[in-house]
């Protein structure tokens, strides 16, 4: 059996970067948390927290500057061990290309490898947040890209100048390069029987294209893949099924950690034991194997699948549907209780703060 699974059927978590990156770091429907004045919180739902309780150490790495929108002070609240990012990298690699958002995607490869060969004595998490496949969409020099060419029937339904189109393709292919060449110096390394790699988007390539109501699947579209060595691949795989953000991290958790307590967010992508798929992007958009339901000026409208589903289009259905109205009530549902885990950390860390403060201090 082949070591990746590529569940194409996915929904990122939101249709921004920040907004995606926080929801999973903790699983929250409610942003921009950084750059609020919760941002200290520390969050019962943070996806170290697992990893910390086996042994872990965890690290956040990024070509990015890590105080970008103050993420870096929230990071530090959720468990990461070493938050590094752009100027970080740029000593360990002076003569780094950048571009506006900081230090291209093969740097952090390769000092992401650098960080798995280092003998610290305990097993690595690391969430790297890659930059590169970002406007102005500018490719390093030393990147040897291959040729890209658009068919006519592509033309029709970009949205921008052909230059822009195909700068986006071209950054696109070479963030995924440098994702390939991370696997490859992974499972060609001795720790590539003891590594698994998942990766996705944090967004939809949204500004290219132009979507109508019936792909609105489409455009909330994110690949998932995961890289799993021999000894840790699942006995059951269904890359058909539905799958959004929510699902990655429990489904890690499940792969390399034993008898693990988790936050629920998702579900264990390889696990047979569920029923029931769903995916949920921007918690205004919900789908499973039936259709879709869809907010637009928070009006909310109940779509069902084609007879094509492998194009994954969308029809127009009945809101009053016995089905609709259940898809409704799993999306409102859901949504309270990621929204009730966030107000319920927030308030227990303001009240810590509040009696912390109200102590005496005595010299």
């Amino acid at each position: 059996m082949r070591n990746f699974s590529y569940f194409k059927n996915s929904l990122s978590s939101f249709n921004g970067t920040i907004q995606t990156l926080e929801n999973f770091l903790v699983g929250t429907p409610k942003t921009i948390i950084s750059q609020s004045m919760y941002f200290d919180t520390p969050f019962s739902s943070a996806i170290t927290l697992p990893f910390k309780k086996k042994g872990y150490d965890a690290y956040f790495l990024t070509g990015a500057n890590i105080s970008w929108r103050n993420i870096d002070k929230m990071l530090q609240q959720q468990g990461f061990d070493y938050i590094e990012g752009r100027n970080h990298l740029l000593n360990i690699y002076p003569d780094a290309e950048e571009f506006a958002w900081g230090v291209h995607d093969g740097y952090l490869m390769d000092y992401i490898m650098t960080k798995l060969n280092e003998n610290s004595g305990k097993p690595k998490f690391i969430f790297g947040l890659t930059i590169s496949n970002h406007t102005p969409f500018e490719v390093p020099s030393s990147y040897e890209s291959y040729p890209i060419m658009m068919p006519d029937s592509l033309k029709v339904q970009i949205r921008v100048d052909e230059e822009i189109a195909y700068a986006n393709f071209y950054s696109h292919q070479y963030g995924a390069s440098m994702l390939a060449k991370l696997i490859k110096m992974v499972r060609e390394s001795p720790y590539g029987e003891n590594t698994i790699i998942a990766a996705s988007g944090d967004h939809n390539i949204r500004q290219v294209f132009e979507y109508t109501d019936e792909e609105g699947f489409l455009k909330r579209s994110v690949p998932i893949l995961f890289y799993i060595p021999e000894k840790y691949k699942p006995k059951y795989v269904d890359v058909e099924r539905l799958s959004s953000h929510k699902d990655i991290f429990p489904t890690l958790f499940n792969l390399s950690l034993s008898d693990a307590s988790y936050t629920y967010t998702g579900d264990d992508l390889f696990s047979d034991a569920s029923q029931y798929h769903f995916a949920v992007n921007d918690y205004g958009f919900i789908a499973d194997s039936i259709g879709a339901i869809a907010y637009h000026n928070n009006q909310p409208y109940y779509y069902t699948w084609t007879q094509a589903f492998s194009k994954r289009k969308l029809k127009v259905d009945n809101i009053n549907s016995p089905h609709a109205k259940y898809m409704l009530e799993k999306l409102r549902s859901y949504t309270t209780i990621r929204v009730l885990q966030v107000y319920k950390d927030i308030n227990a860390y303001q009240e810590r703060k509040e009696q912390i403060s109200s102590v005496p201090q005595t010299l």
